[in-house]
């Protein structure tokens, strides 16, 4: 830790952490627990299980588009998808099972829950959600227990605990694994209630009322499964109120961003109350998560909101506006990641990291000037990466960045309102 003098940003974030710890009280607190993802262990498996899901929604779907064959046109989507992927002798392999491969002498190993964390796979992750829910929620009052990955999770052995309720995150699971996640824990454990929200929740059902006949059919099916919805783009506040409804056995109908099943088996809806939680209150004490939850990779946010508006993407009408933690709270957040003295890698999960190229500079001489020991990585947009900035930012330690280049048709590109050149992306 160095010396520098505080800003009145930084000086407000370290009172808000101190108040927190000295409301923290030994009693025995209601544990809630947390699925942030659904990482397969066979990924051939869900390659064609969600081909096979995509497919029926485009069924589903149809009676809005009478002049297209939807099906047909979803189906031959799928077939170009596939050419360029890796099969060999029919199963499809991402990079993580060609890793597997070579490491096994030409042999695809077998990957159970039991011996996961031996083998390279995206199920051995940590994601940013099931982090700052577990914070969130231990900040007010709860004991919360992270599902980093459900394939590998042991239900029972939680479910035992008799949890408050169990919450379901979208922002990596898609509504049909949500159902059967749902399922499985109902029928282990019936009087747990289940809170789906995140991302795609927020998607799915924010028409509300306006939802089509066949939308509201397919809804339908969570009824018995699914207790509540919690709708709205960051929920937190609203999770810690459906909570506290579930725990006194009180009505729902006064808890806002709602929508659950009433006795008619009718999907109701709550009214709305947009949420807004500044940047800087979602960092993250990293000190303070326990060591079960983190890796040697761990993932930072730095930023909310995008400045373009693919049409492809709906993460603009989410967050319509782009707002940036505090440089002082980043890099407090970034020195609190050494601290831990076993992190390699960071992954930035800014939907944009490299958006504000002023922003961008500030972000990467701060981390020069730190000379933090591990790496990082990001998403970045081409058209944001000069020589001159991808100079700095291999000073300052970057590894690789993701780069959405999404078509090599600049009239693909043009339709999508991509407002990226072929020749930026050479």
């Amino acid at each position: 830790m160095t010396s520098d003098p505080l800003s009145p940003t930084m000086l407000a974030y370290l009172f808000c952490q101190e108040t927190r710890l000295e409301t923290e009280t030994p009693l025995k607190r209601p544990k809630v627990i947390i699925i942030a993802q659904n990482q397969p262990l066979d990924n051939d498996a869900h390659l064609r299980r969600k081909l096979a899901d995509t497919e029926k929604r485009a069924l589903r779907q149809s009676s809005r588009f009478p002049r297209m064959d939807l099906p047909g046109i979803q189906k031959g989507v799928h077939e170009n998808l596939k050419k360029p992927l890796l099969f060999w002798n029919g199963r499809y392999m991402d990079l993580l099972d060609l890793m597997n491969f070579v490491r096994g002498g030409r042999r695809l190993p077998t990957i159970t829950p039991e011996n996961v964390t031996q083998h390279y796979s995206l199920a051995n992750t940590v994601t940013l959600n099931g982090i700052y829910l577990y914070q969130f929620l231990r900040d007010h009052g709860y004991d919360p227990i992270i599902v980093q990955n459900y394939a590998t999770a042991r239900l029972p052995e939680l479910l035992a605990e008799h949890p408050t309720a169990v919450c379901i995150s979208s922002n990596f699971i898609f509504m049909n694994d949500i159902h059967e996640m749902a399922s499985v824990i109902k029928q282990q454990a019936p009087q747990v209630p289940i809170i789906a929200g995140g991302m795609l929740v927020k998607k799915v059902l924010n028409a509300g009322e306006q939802f089509s006949r066949k939308t509201l059919d397919f809804m339908g099916g969570f009824n018995g499964c699914v207790d509540a919805f919690v709708i709205e783009a960051q929920g937190e506040v609203t999770l810690v109120k459906l909570l506290a409804a579930l725990r006194r056995k009180q009505p729902l109908d006064s808890v806002p961003n709602l929508a659950y099943f009433n006795a008619d088996r009718r999907m109701v809806f709550t009214h709305r109350q947009a949420e807004d939680i500044h940047m800087d209150q979602t960092a993250i004490s990293w000190d303070r998560i326990p060591k079960i939850y983190l890796r040697d990779v761990l993932p930072v946010n730095s930023s909310r909101g995008c400045f373009y508006r693919c049409r492809f993407c709906t993460y603009h009408w989410l967050f319509p506006e782009v707002h940036y933690k505090s440089l002082d709270v980043l890099r407090q957040e970034l020195r609190e990641i050494r601290q831990l003295g076993f992190v390699t890698h960071v992954r930035f999960t800014d939907d944009n990291f490299t958006a504000s190229k002023v922003r961008m500079r500030a972000v990467l001489e701060m981390i020069v000037a730190e000379g933090f020991d591990y790496t990082w990585s990001s998403f970045a947009r081409a058209s944001a990466l000069t020589p001159e900035l991808v100079k700095l930012m291999k000073r300052s330690g970057c590894e690789f960045v993701d780069l959405g280049l999404e078509s090599g048709s600049q009239t693909i590109l043009d339709n999508m309102d991509k407002r990226l050149s072929r020749k930026q992306s050479l």
